[in-house]
Parts: structure tokens; C-alpha cells; sequence
């Protein structure tokens, strides 16, 4: 519940420019981001530079759990998550990916894929240098899922783009996707792992086992405490990473239903507000990000559900404060 509150009250305080400082914020962090990146991938002996550096800054403010944390978290430079991928068992799997301000790239992303809707919804379009900076940032990721998200979403954002160039793009896309997972060994390698289903720390490993307890309680869940059966089944080594069935197993069908109910409520009510193209397909590639990350229980995302709160202050109110709206083309075609 404190984090609902506090996601309320952020919108509740922040208003109109909720949207705006949220762009300015997430711009911010994937230049930040890109710069880092660039640097540990072509700067020799990078890591031993970055950790020499930010040495007299070697503390975290808080306790961290993580092993050696005084050597990945640091005020000046926030963390080295981005090599730890360099030392995977996998060696198609072996390569510096962008983190962000975040624990690993897929949560990267989805803080990314909301920055682009924010963005469309604040301003009328992505094609600009937010939007390209954005779309960089994402794909330093390496994220399979991310990778996914990404071309739905420019396909709901730049959909008059898509209608008018299909017969180039759609045979486009294709050729790319075929030849990623074939000759892109990353790409296949991680499809592979995360479809396993005899291994609870992969996607698909873990819905197996998150459904087994949604199907034993599946209006109100198992409880998330860990003294719960699912507490203590996915304590430990046993984590869960699956967003969607964790929160399923964990708080039911019935939690499940009103949070998306609330998403979808407030997309529609934000793309009238600021006469865009309907957003609420945002809410569907929510879900599909939420398969390989706990977005659910993160108070941004939790936040989502409140972004309603926005549209209570009417345009007649803000036009004696400034406040306009970017004007967008819409097509049907």
C-alpha cells in the first residue's frame, strides 16, 4: 500500500509535469548510459580505469546483500553490472550491456519503453533526438524482450510511418529478425535459455512454477510475505523472473484484473487529454516486458495505475500557466 501511496502522491504533486520530468530524467540517464557504454566496449582495460577512479567513492549509502557490493556500486559511478556479463558460463552470451542507472538491461528497457510513450504522449512524436537517443539506449541493452518491445512500440507510435511504408518495412523486419536469430548468437543462445522449462531462474521455468500456486489460490494469491508457501518457495537462489505469473502466484486474479483495469483507464484518459492516438497499447507490451522482469512491484510501474490523476486538471485551468499541448497529426490510412 506505501508504495501505491507514494506513487500517487508523486503524480498527485508533480501534475501535468509528471510526463515532462520523467522524459527529462530517463534522457538524461541513457546519455549518461551511452557514454559509459561506449567506453567500456572500446576503451582498453576499461573496468580496471572506471574501478580505480570511483575507488575513494567505493560506499553505498545503504546495506547491499550483493557479494563484493563495494566493488559494483558507487555514488560517482552508480554501477559495473554492464562487464558482469562479460564472465557468463555461456560464451555466446559473453558481452558488456547497457545497465543504466538499473540492476540489469531488462529493467533498463522497461523504464525505456515508457520514456517513449511519455514522450509521444508529452510531445505528439518520437521523431526527434529524445526519441533517437532513446532507441539507442535500447539497443546497447541487448535484450531479447526488449528488443520485441521495441518494434511494437514504434509500430503503435509510428503507425501512419508503417501504413505508408509497409510494403518496404514488414519484408524489412522480417529479414532482420530471420538473420538475428540465426547469425546473432546471443540472440538464439538467450531464447534458448530463457524457454527452458526444467530451470525455475528462466522465464518459462518460473511460470511453471509460479502457476502451480496461482492455480492452488487464484482469486487472492498466495501473499508475497515470506512466510507464505510462495514466499519461501522463491526465496533464496529460488527467485522468481517472471513479472506476470509472480504477481499472479502472489496476488491473484482478482489484484490482477483492477491494476490493468486502472492502466487501462488512465491511457484512455490521457490520449483524450492530450489528443493523441489511443496509447492503451502500451498496457499489452506492459505485460509482455513484465514476463521477464518484476515491474509489479516497482512504485513507477505501480504508479501507472494512477496516471488518471493527470487529466483531473482541466485545459481551461492551464492555458493561464502556459501550458500547451503539442499538436499531432493523426492518419487512419
Amino acid at each position: 500500500m506505501l508504495r501505491f501511496f507514494w506513487g500517487y502522491m508523486v503524480i498527485r504533486t508533480t501534475k501535468m509535469d509528471f510526463l515532462k520530468l520523467y522524459v527529462k530524467q530517463l534522457y538524461f540517464f541513457s546519455y549518461i548510459s551511452i557514454f559509459f557504454y561506449l567506453a567500456m566496449v572500446l576503451v582498453p582495460n576499461s573496468e580496471a580505469i572506471f574501478g580505480k577512479l570511483s575507488a575513494p567513492f567505493a560506499f553505498f549509502p545503504f546495506s547491499s546483500t550483493l557479494e563484493n557490493s563495494d566493488q559494483t556500486f558507487h555514488i560517482i559511478i552508480y554501477n559495473f553490472h554492464g562487464y558482469r556479463y562479460l564472465y557468463q558460463s555461456n560464451e555466446s552470451l559473453q558481452m558488456i550491456r547497457n545497465c543504466g542507472p538499473f540492476w540489469e538491461p531488462g529493467a533498463f528497457v522497461g523504464f525505456l519503453i515508457m520514456s517513449l510513450f511519455f514522450l509521444y504522449i508529452s510531445e505528439g512524436t518520437i521523431k526527434n533526438k529524445k526519441g533517437l537517443v532513446f532507441i539507442i539506449a535500447m539497443a546497447t541493452t541487448y535484450s531479447t524482450t526488449g528488443y520485441l518491445a521495441l518494434m511494437l512500440s514504434l509500430f503503435v507510435l509510428l503507425k501512419a510511418e508503417f501504413n505508408k511504408y509497409k510494403v518496404v518495412i514488414i519484408p524489412l523486419l522480417a529479414a532482420i529478425s530471420m538473420y538475428a536469430f540465426f547469425n546473432l548468437s546471443f540472440l538464439n543462445s538467450k531464447i534458448k535459455d530463457q524457454s527452458a522449462k526444467d530451470s525455475d531462474k528462466s522465464r518459462f521455468g518460473s511460470a511453471a512454477r509460479d502457476l502451480e500456486f496461482f492455480f492452488d489460490s487464484p482469486f487472492f494469491g498466495q501473499g508475497r510475505n515470506a512466510e507464505s508457501a510462495y514466499g519461501q518457495a522463491t526465496s533464496g537462489d529460488a527467485t522468481t523472473n517472471n513479472g506476470l505469473t509472480s504477481t499472479l502466484a502472489g496476488m491473484g486474479i482478482v489484484y490482477m484484473v483492477a491494476f490493468s483495469w486502472m492502466i487501462i483507464y488512465s491511457l484512455r484518459r490521457l490520449s483524450k487529454f492530450y489528443q493523441r492516438r489511443s496509447v492503451v497499447p502500451l498496457y499489452f507490451i506492459f505485460l509482455l516486458i513484465s514476463f521477464s522482469e518484476t515491474y509489479y512491484t516497482i512504485p513507477f510501474f505501480m504508479s501507472l495505475a494512477f496516471l488518471y490523476v493527470i487529466t483531473d486538471y482541466k485545459i481551461g485551468a492551464t492555458v493561464k500557466k502556459g501550458f500547451k499541448i503539442a499538436p499531432v497529426k493523426i492518419s487512419y490510412s
